[in-house]
């Protein structure tokens, strides 16, 4: 009796797993109907009287009463992209694969969302972060930085989008090389320190700096250690300041600067500016300010004179009293005398 209760018990267990495997996630089943609600309002909405034999939808992402989303009504396939603006933005998409957006049981293109009102700058900037669409600042590397955007997940993400991807070019390279940063959502912040020639690079994992040169993605040290780029491309990175220091010494010497100061030995000649002077005061006014607070070269010779002068005039003064002591005491004696 045992026996048949444990075999009755693991049969029941097995069975419950099984179905819980195959039976369908909450998400899952509303995905599906919301693509349905989708693939509805673009048959009625937007092809009008011309429906497709083929249409597939694909969800890009699901903000609350706003649902970007990707189609394709066609078994073809192409590489090339479709570039449209959108305010200061510019929308890419691969040519049988656009972008819509899906409210209020309607379907909008990107630009016609925007132009409408649906949509403003603030909802595009939100999504310049969407791992899964191609919408980007409006800029002349526009087109380089979707370009960037996808190889970057073709070789760092095994062709799988993150939820959130940006890209932002940092600067370029004497060799062609375009440098840029990338950050992304979902991994762990964690800081790297890596040495890479006589530099060292110190990074954020999920805020990384790249080069993308002929068409490939790079890490730094990648570049640097297969030869793509050399010691001077790495200065050259250096001075775009995102964390790649040199480790070399400086060997710069400051120089001092040297004054010639005359000896004994060597003769001072001092330049006669009298002549100089008069001429210049003969042909030039000078004013009362210029004349009250700059020490020029006229002005001290003009004091020197006026203290050269007081002193005589002192001596003469003396000498006056001098000779009239004289007298006095020579009319005295002569008195005396008589």
């Amino acid at each position: 009796m045992k026996k048949l209760l444990t075999a009755l018990i693991a049969f029941v267990m097995c069975f419950s797993v099984v179905t819980t495997a195959f039976a369908a996630t909450p998400d899952e089943t509303s995905d599906s109907d919301l693509i349905s609600d989708i693939k509805q309002a673009m048959l009625d909405t937007y092809y009008g009287d011309e429906k497709p034999e083929y249409l597939n939808v694909e969800i890009l992402l699901d903000d609350e009463d706003e649902v970007y989303f990707s189609f394709s009504d066609s078994f073809a396939t192409s590489a090339n992209r479709v570039y449209t603006e959108a305010g200061n933005y510019i929308v890419s998409y691969l040519e049988n694969c656009p972008v819509a957006l899906y409210k209020n049981n309607r379907v909008y293109m990107i630009p016609d969302a925007y132009n409408s009102g649906i949509i403003d700058d603030d909802t595009l900037e939100g999504l310049t972060y969407c791992g899964h669409m191609d919408i980007v600042p409006k800029s002349d590397d526009s087109a380089l930085v979707i370009e960037i955007k996808n190889k970057v997940i073709e070789e760092c993400f095994d062709g799988k989008s993150p939820e959130t991807l940006r890209i932002d070019i940092v600067g370029r390279t004497s060799d062609g090389g375009v440098c840029f940063r990338y950050s992304f959502g979902g991994g762990m912040d964690v800081i790297v320190e890596e040495t890479i020639g006589d530099y060292t690079y110190c990074y954020n994992h999920n805020d990384d700096v790249m080069l993308y040169k002929n068409g490939n993605v790079y890490s730094i040290k990648e570049a640097y250690e297969s030869g793509v780029i050399d010691d001077s491309i790495l200065e050259e990175l250096s001075k775009m300041n995102f964390g790649l220091e040199s480790n070399k010494p400086n060997t710069t010497v400051p120089t001092e600067s040297t004054t010639t100061v005359a000896t004994v030995d060597e003769p001072v000649t001092v330049p006669d500016t009298t002549s100089a002077t008069s001429a210049t005061s003969a042909t030039k006014p000078v004013s009362t300010s210029d004349t009250a607070t700059n020490d020029t070269p006229s002005n001290s010779q003009n004091n020197s004179g006026a203290v050269q002068t007081g002193q005589n005039s002192v001596a003469v003064i003396l000498l006056a009293a001098m000779l009239a002591g004289c007298a006095v005491i020579f009319a005295k004696r002569r008195n005396h005398f008589e």
